[in-house]
């Protein structure tokens, strides 16, 4: 009922207030304006005058609750304000006259021409305090409390800050309990997983281990720089990488590229059974033993797998007796190959397990297959079967012959090469002799094949005969120069006589072996001549049809002349193939020429006989009968002679 009483009590008072509103109202057509003989109209809800709107609860100063507009302004907290909302006379909100300024929360928000300052509130689900800016959950946030240290800024994962696992501090300073950093990380102090990071090292002191770039190295133990201190050196000295391991006045190892004796050391003076072993894959690769042997393989522990030994004191190795300074490559078992190095008898052997196939000794001489096979200073020498038959040897130099490269002899019948005696080769280097390149059958003489470089020729000597082939000379090459009676034959695929010289009888065959002495050419395609040939010239042979050919294009022509010393082409017989004609030439000039008829530029001679010869079908005869006076006759193809007249 409270509530409806106070409906109708405000009706009541705006009944009132419409009663009077010709006095209290001045309306001018589209504005209203209050009247200014009137001070103010108000009622339980507010009120209107001529300065101010007021609406709420109460008059300022006596606990005034709403929200009052005015001008001029209204003073609060020693302010002018011409837009405030009051509780109890207490500014809640307002606009400031002098700037503009917005006034919220009691204070707690301002929004001026800086920007917003605000003390408490919430900003898209975060949490606005006085010094923090907070999720909802208060385990992320900004701080900016000032506590006169190292305050904390940025925090997460903690409601604590100092107890969250990461955080930044004012002065940079970064703490987190895991992270993934990709790129480059500069730091010059600090501490990382109990290593601690200075100016120019990054050091365990709990371990005696740091990385100094100032020398640049690697220290571990007392180690301070190369050879000084006990512990581990690895880096860079005087420009260059070297290591120590250990005590440098003591055992130790080193490495050190420039040293002047050597670049790796190993000092042990205070190991008495000390070996230095090296594993790879599990296996003893390296064995190094403190008297001095030495051992590789991939697995030292067995010969098999053992490919090197080197000895420094007398030992059974592999159950062979092997001697101080011996060096074995490979393994030394039945039937394995191997190669030994025997210090004492000077040798270095290729063997077969402990049987010895070949050895170079320290003269230079390599021996090999049981010794059949040698050479040494003298030159090479291979020996088949026992003893020194069927044997070769190459020998630099030879009996007294300074200029002499060297000889290859072949079935060697003395207990040494015998220049006069045995088959061979025999080389002369220029020098005081004639170059030249010789192989000689057994004895000085007989069967001799000489290569001169100097005179171009290649000799064959037989005896007392020389066959000769000379080249690169004026006139090009020459087969037996000293013109000896000394035939020369060139087979083709098929005819063992393609090409015969008979070097007695002077002549020249092609296609046989014996050519006609009546000729000084004889081409063979047969063997029809049975006689001899009444002129010396070329001979044609064919046991079929023969012919002679003379082929030339179809716009030239096709000669065979005959020649004295005189004139080369006095007579000639040619084919012109542009006409098709054949012409005889007698005495430098065209007597007789054929065609399709019969052209004679001289008269024409026909030899007397007796009467005509035998008939020819289809063919007629002009003959001269041998009268006296001769007479000239024709006779038809049915024998009928008619004498013309």
């Amino acid at each position: 009922m409270s509530e409806v009483t106070e409906i109708l009590e405000a009706l009541e008072e705006i009944q009132l207030l419409l009663k009077d509103i010709d006095s209290i109202l001045v309306i001018s057509g589209s504005q209203v304006s209050v009247n200014e003989g009137l001070s103010e109209i108000s009622g339980s809800l507010g009120m209107i005058s001529a300065g101010e709107f007021r609406t709420g609860k109460g008059a300022p100063g006596k606990g005034f609750f709403g929200m009052r507009m005015a001008w001029p302004a209204m003073s609060y907290d020693s302010e002018d304000w011409n837009l405030v909302g009051i509780n109890d006379d207490t500014l809640q909100f307002g606009v400031r006259s002098s700037d503009g300024t917005l006034v919220a929360g009691a204070g707690a928000v301002t929004l001026d021409s800086s920007g917003i300052t605000a003390t408490a509130g919430t900003i898209g689900g975060w949490v606005l305090g006085a010094d923090s800016l907070k999720d909802a959950s208060g385990a992320v946030g900004m701080l900016s409390a000032v506590t006169g240290g190292d305050d904390i800024r940025f925090f997460a994962g903690h409601a604590t800050p100092a107890s969250a696992p990461f955080y930044v501090t004012e002065a940079g300073v970064l703490v987190a309990s895991s992270a993934t950093i990709t790129g480059s990380i500069t730091a010059t102090t600090g501490a990382i997983g109990g290593w601690t990071v200075d100016a120019t090292s990054i050091s365990a002191d709990s371990a005696n281990i740091s990385l100094d770039s100032s020398i640049p190295a690697l220290l571990m133990g007392s180690a301070t720089d190369y050879l000084t201190g006990r512990g581990v050196f690895i880096g860079s000295k005087s420009g260059y990488y070297k290591m120590h391991v250990g005590d440098p006045a003591g055992a130790h190892f080193r490495y050190d590229p420039v040293d002047p004796d050597y670049a790796v050391i190993i000092e042990a003076t205070q190991l008495v059974d000390g070996d230095i072993v090296m594993h790879y894959a599990g296996n003893e690769s390296i064995r190094l033993d403190n008297d001095g042997d030495a051992f590789f393989g991939s697995n030292t522990a067995a010969a098999a797998t053992t490919s090197l030994v080197v000895l420094s004191n007398a030992q059974t190795y592999n159950s062979e007796a092997l001697g101080a300074g011996d060096i074995l490559l490979g393994d030394n078992s039945a039937s394995k190959a191997n190669i030994l190095w025997d210090r004492s008898t000077g040798k270095l052997l290729f063997r077969g397990g402990t049987t010895d196939h070949a050895y170079i000794n320290t003269s230079g001489n390599l021996i090999a297959g049981g010794g059949n096979v040698a050479i040494n200073s003298l030159g090479i020498h291979l020996t088949g079967g026992t003893g020194t038959a069927n044997s070769v040897s190459w020998v630099s130099g030879a009996e007294g012959a300074g200029d002499v490269f060297g000889h290859m002899y072949t079935n060697i019948i003395g207990s040494s090469p015998n220049r006069a005696a045995d088959t061979h080769i025999h080389v002369v280097r220029e020098g005081t002799g004639t170059p030249n390149f010789t192989i000689q059958a057994t004895g000085s003489s007989v069967g001799t094949y000489v290569l001169s470089p100097t005179g171009h020729a290649f000799n064959v000597v037989f005896g007392a005969d020389t066959y000769q082939f000379k080249y690169g000379v004026t006139g090009g090459a020459i087969f037996n120069n000293n013109g000896l009676d000394s035939d020369f034959r060139v087979e083709s695929n098929g005819n063992a006589n393609m090409l015969f010289v008979d070097g007695g009888a002077n002549n020249v065959g092609i296609g046989t072996g014996a050519p006609n002495a009546s000729g000084r050419l004889h081409v063979s395609y047969g063997s029809t001549i049975n006689n001899a040939i009444a002129n010396k010239g070329i001979i044609l042979e064919s046991d079929t049809s023969g012919a002679f050919n003379i082929i030339t294009p179809n716009s030239n022509i096709g000669y065979i002349n005959f020649g004295d010393p005189e004139d080369s082409n006095i007579g000639r017989i040619l084919y012109v193939h542009a006409t098709n004609y054949m012409r005889f030439d007698v005495n430098a000039a065209e007597a007789l020429r054929i065609s399709t008829t019969l052209q004679s530029v001289l008269p024409i001679k026909i030899l007397e006989a007796a009467a005509a010869v035998a008939d020819t079908a289809g063919y007629g005869q002009l003959w001269v009968k041998n009268t006296d006076p001769c007479e000239l006759w024709f006779t038809d193809d049915k024998g009928t002679d008619t004498q013309i007249v």
